[in-house]
């Protein structure tokens, strides 16, 4: 199909990829983005550091396709990182953040825009997801599992809808909202600050919470996008991180959530216990790593229990 596009003086959208080490996904990306029926007006692609062929295949891709896409090449900084110099680069009203193992599929920026066409103040539009392994097999449904099925929401557009209450609360029990499935108001990113730099594991989440409470936010349950879930983003020690992450987040807006009737201490303890128990499977070592976290960082978490250092050394001793 030939793309048609879409003119500045409508609704114009940059697609930001960041890449760090990903040469054996980037193309597939890149191709995603070229393939959509409705072309973006920017792709900025920022390639954090990379020490593979990453770069190398980009600009070859860019070079076969000539299109007038931005690379921008920084030293290593992490996702947040990158993330926001390709914000601060954006010149445009929408920015679509895709990660650069992921794939839109050819109506994901199509469909945005009818969204923010029909209500332009929109905060957020973000649509379903196929998780997929590293051979393509679908893994789960995604959003049709989540929080968001009990939240209250009006029809937009055709299969769009449109939340009618906070999607805050909702977050504090996963975060459902994938970025490379998500469209951003470019205005509302930058008056929120952006990426939290500082922050390693629940970036997502802790940017979410603090961009969309209180703002308008569409989205759809029709799979727009591909995510991968590679086997080494598995393991048990980056769900651990998952879950710091996620607690660390809650407490950083724990006064917003607590105004939402969010019970926060409770919240925390059972991200907190999630992290006992997978970090346990690791042995004692994990588990002394934790208790010094919670003493440094979070005042709600409960501390191991007896039954935590028996878990932890039975599963140390049986490895």
């Amino acid at each position: 199909m030939k793309n048609k596009k879409v003119t500045v003086n409508q609704l114009d959208i940059t697609v930001i990829i960041p890449a760090y080490n990903m040469e054996k996904y980037i193309l597939s990306t890149l191709e995603s983005v070229k393939n959509q029926t409705i072309s973006p007006n920017e792709v900025i692609i920022v390639n954090d550091g990379s020490f593979d062929k990453t770069q190398v295949l980009i600009e070859e891709w860019l070079t076969v396709n000539k299109l007038n896409w931005m690379l921008i090449n920084k030293t290593n900084g992490g996702l947040s990182s990158a993330r926001n110099a390709g914000i601060n680069a954006c010149k445009t009203k929408l920015i679509a953040l895709l990660d650069s193992d992921d794939q839109y599929f050819p109506s994901f920026i199509e469909n945005a825009l009818k969204a923010f066409q029909q209500k332009a103040d929109l905060t957020l539009f973000f649509a379903n997801q196929r998780v997929v392994d590293e051979n393509g097999n679908k893994l789960f449904d995604w959003l049709e599992n989540k929080a968001i099925k009990g939240l209250n929401n009006t029809c937009l557009i055709e299969d769009i809808f449109l939340l009618k209450e906070s999607i805050i609360p909702s977050l504090v029990l996963g975060n459902y909202i994938s970025c490379s499935a998500s469209v951003f108001n470019a205005s509302h990113i930058i008056q929120s600050g952006g990426y939290d730099e500082n922050i390693k594991a629940g970036e997502d989440t802790e940017f979410l919470m603090r961009l969309l409470d209180n703002k308008e936010i569409a989205f759809t349950y029709v799979e727009l996008a591909s995510v991968l879930r590679r086997s080494d983003s598995i393991t048990q020690a980056n769900r651990c991180m998952v879950h710091l992450g996620r607690a660390n987040a809650i407490e950083i807006h724990s006064v917003p959530l607590k105004l939402h009737g969010v019970d926060i201490k409770k919240i925390i303890q059972s991200q907190f216990k999630e992290c006992y128990y997978l970090s346990s499977l690791q042995g004692v070592n994990e588990l002394i790593k934790m208790k010094k976290i919670i003493k440094q960082n979070s005042h709600f978490a409960q501390p191991p229990l007896l039954r935590d250092w028996a878990r932890a050394l039975f599963n140390s001793l049986t490895l």
